[in-house]
């Protein structure tokens, strides 16, 4: 199905029509002081998703095929195919409104917490993704789909301009609407100074950018990729000019066209084979290949204020669109709570969430085992072990017991003074990871933190191969990559080290993230003086 052009004002105006009248629903339905254990909740599972939610039947079900819609729009956006994760991603869907909102992170209606055991998305204003997922968490999200795509080798402006234009997607149905207009992205390119499209355009690393440099590169991404996408359709030879872009970066044409199921995209795009793509060409044929006037039009078109979206028909196939749902026991939702408690690391409330769960059903040893982590995250040690090894004792064979108890013990060896001590728990908690990868050897996770093990004692070089497994399995991983920097700089690699923690500075938007990266840079720099 081919994309058709609308005015972005249509559907910015028919979407906050639905935002009003769901909102309304919502504040009748939602807001009440029924404790979140005690509501009625289900599990949808989809192709990509695990939906734990108390939204009841109808919203789950629309929230489900959201998420789906959302994962499809992405691809045609980004014109390349996204991998299944090799650990699905769980999302919550709750109103957490009430006095305590015990899962509120700074009020957001809705985030994402990136880890290597699975993503977790938390929509927690009742209102699903529709109406809690908002353009910050659909770009965070949108990055993190981007990286996964395998496209890492894309220059940096690709990336971020592309996952800019995925977060403002609107679904309706089976179709999506490409391209609505960024207000605040157009008011900040209109008074601010630009560092220039040809400048963006040439950044292979972002690694010495200020900060406001930083902020204008994204702007601007964004401003080149809405232009290529949606702004230049219609214009004579538009529909290639994406393509003829990736082919002379060495990076090749094709797109993903009706394989990936019918959607509607442009003759030009990115193959779904090979992601590893080296760019060989030089700026001067970049420029050519756009038009030596390509920076003019891309500021004369972003600043307009006018900017066209694109309707795209989504042509799922029934297997994408399929789900099951099952009611969720009391013991069941208590639990799921607690492992979500212990993702925000917040201790005490897993803790309860597990007794009272314990209390209500079956001890079951992942019972035993969430208390025995939100324990050692209280430094409760003791209490941590004797709960770790009741775990053990009713299924040792359960790989993420393994991980969890490992990664207690070595968080414990990292705290030690005590050299012998720390050693015996690094040796332990590197048995426990190693377990858990006999179980299941595809938790990035165990092999992240078995590599970990090797900054606190050991040769780096044990660490590297588990590192680059993580990296293999979660290609979008930051934290994983920060961690191979610093094995490769333990290794006494410096130019590794620092390829990859520019990579990190050219790609992270967090800002612990970049904090870290540049500490490292700092240390790389210093430990060669």
């Amino acid at each position: 199905m081919t994309p058709g052009v609308a005015s972005g004002a249509e559907f910015v105006l028919a979407k906050c029509g639905a935002l009003l009248v769901l909102g309304v629903a919502v504040c009748l339905a939602g807001c009440n002081s029924t404790p979140l254990q005690k509501r009625a909740w289900v599990e949808v599972q989809t192709p990509h998703y695990d939906v734990v939610s108390s939204l009841g039947d109808a919203r789950t079900a629309a929230l489900a095929r959201d998420l789906e819609s959302f994962r499809r729009a992405a691809e045609y956006v980004f014109e390349r195919q996204i991998p299944p994760a090799r650990i699905r991603t769980r999302v919550y869907a709750m109103d957490d409104r009430g006095f305590d909102k015990k899962f509120a992170v700074r009020n957001q209606s809705g985030y994402l917490l990136p880890r290597l055991r699975g993503d977790v998305i938390v929509l927690r204003a009742g209102g699903g993704w529709a109406e809690d997922a908002s353009t910050e968490l659909k770009l965070r999200y949108a990055r993190r789909l981007f990286r996964s795509a395998g496209a890492l080798d894309l220059p940096p402006w690709y990336g971020e301009g592309f996952a800019r234009l995925a977060s403002t997607l609107v679904i309706a149905g089976d179709r999506a609407h490409v391209g609505i207009l960024d207000d605040d992205h157009v008011r900040r390119l209109k008074r601010s100074n630009w560092v220039g499209v040809q400048r963006v355009l040439e950044a292979s690393s972002l690694a010495g950018w200020s900060d406001a440099d930083r902020e204008m590169f994204d702007l601007e991404s964004w401003a080149i990729a809405h232009y290529i996408a949606v702004g230049s359709r219609g214009s004579s030879g538009s529909e290639d000019l994406r393509g003829s872009y990736l082919a002379s970066i060495g990076a090749g044409a094709g797109g993903i066209g009706a394989g990936a199921g019918g959607i509607g995209v442009g003759a030009g795009g990115i193959g779904a084979g090979d992601s590893r793509v080296r760019v060989t060409s030089e700026v001067s044929e970049v420029s050519e290949v756009l038009g030596g006037d390509f920076g003019r039009r891309v500021r004369k078109y972003a600043t307009a204020g006018t900017l066209d979206s694109l309707t795209v028909g989504l042509g799922m196939e029934a297997e994408e669109t399929r789900s099951r749902t099952r009611a969720l026991a009391l013991p069941e939702v208590l639990a799921e709570l607690g492992r979500l408690s212990l993702a925000l690391e917040r201790a005490k409330q897993a803790k309860q969430f597990f007794w009272d769960a314990a209390s209500r059903g079956p001890q079951t040893a992942d019972l035993w085992a969430g208390t025995g982590s939100a324990l050692a995250l209280m430094d409760d040690w003791t209490s941590a072990h004797r709960h770790f090894m009741k775990a053990l004792e009713i299924d040792a064979r359960d790989p993420m017991i393994h991980l969890d108890y490992g990664n207690a013990l070595r968080a414990r060896a990292e705290g030690t003074q005590d050299g012998a001590e720390r050693l015996s728990l690094v040796g332990q908690s590197r048995d426990h990871y190693r377990e858990s990868l006999e179980l299941d050897e595809v938790i990035a996770e165990s092999h992240a933190m078995l590599a970990a093990s090797y900054l606190i004692e050991g040769p780096a070089a044990a660490g590297l191969t588990h590192v680059d497994r993580a990296l293999a399995l979660v290609p979008a991983s930051l934290r994983a990559r920060l961690l191979r920097g610093r094995l490769r700089l333990r290794e006494g690699d410096r130019l590794a080290a620092r390829i990859d923690t520019e990579a990190i500075l050219t790609r992270a938007r967090a800002g612990k993230d970049i904090r870290a990266a540049r500490a490292l840079l700092a240390e790389i720099g210093s430990s060669g003086s």
